[in-house]
């Protein structure tokens, strides 16, 4: 099994691909007193994105979200969505999105791209838990875990619009952008 490498994490686990914590057992017991909205938010896979490589001409995506209810300030490519970037020509250049379709989606991504080798990067729903997620490729195409494409890690904290609220896509949050324009984590 090929496990697929996470970006925007400030603090590294070996527990889970990309879940920042998981609540309110286990290890992380420490955090049995936090505020029930703010165990929510931690669950959140906002900015955080997966580093794969491809020479796939179509990436499509199958993904499972908690059935909850649409945020009023956030659409729902936003909140339950996903983002492919690739990079072309030394610049990450947006190429896909996963719009939500309900609690369990598979969609195309991306289609139509030629068989050359590809630096992706996905990013994971701004406002919602990722339950789970399968990148799909052609069948006689490969994709490996890619290597970590930023220089350094900056911690960055601050409110609800540093998280993403109200940006229309998870590739367009303030940390992601700021991640693929700086090189920096």
């Amino acid at each position: 099994m090929t496990f697929l490498c996470t970006g925007s994490r400030a603090f590294t686990s070996r527990q889970s691909n990309y879940r920042r914590r998981i609540l309110p057992s286990g290890r992380y017991s420490q955090y049995r007193t936090m505020p029930p909205t703010v165990k929510k938010l931690f669950t959140n896979s906002t900015s955080l994105a997966i580093s794969f490589t491809t020479n796939s001409p179509v990436i499509k995506a199958k993904r499972m979200v908690p059935d909850n209810y649409q945020l009023p300030n956030l659409t729902r490519v936003a909140q339950k969505g996903l983002d492919l970037y690739i990079k072309r020509d030394g610049k990450w250049q947006f190429a896909g999105v996963g719009i939500p379709g309900g609690v369990t989606t598979e969609k195309v991504l991306v289609d139509n791209m030629g068989t050359e080798e590809k630096e992706c990067l996905l990013y994971l729903p701004l406002y919602d838990e990722l339950k789970s997620l399968e990148i799909g490729v052609s069948s006689d195409a490969h994709i490996r875990k890619g290597e970590n494409p930023f220089k350094e890690k900056i911690v960055v904290y601050g409110s609800s619009i540093l998280q993403g609220a109200s940006a229309s896509h998870p590739g367009m949050a303030y940390p992601a952008r700021m991640s693929r324009s700086s090189g920096y984590l």
